[in-house]
């Protein structure tokens, strides 16, 4: 996994992972451009697919939002 984004893919979008975190969809809808948010990053870590992947917060605190070079350029400014 290069990006939350690529994160966000691998449980098969947006609305996926808002389902498998147990929050409702819309919470989720600007995720792939801003990242996951910190305060859901052991939610992650804790659902089944996260373990399987190796997904950890520490992991997702080190990956950038996206893996878009202009829009990770564009957020880190």
């Amino acid at each position: 996994m290069r990006s939350h984004s690529d994160v966000i893919e691998a449980f098969g979008g947006k609305t996926a992972l808002a389902r498998a975190l147990g929050i409702a969809p819309l919470r989720a809808i600007h995720w792939s451009k801003r990242g996951i948010p910190a305060k859901y990053w052991p939610c992650v870590e804790e659902t089944e697919l996260g373990r399987t992947l190796g997904i950890t917060a520490g992991r997702l605190k080190r990956l950038p939002a996206t893996s878009e070079p202009e829009l990770a350029t564009a957020e880190a400014a």
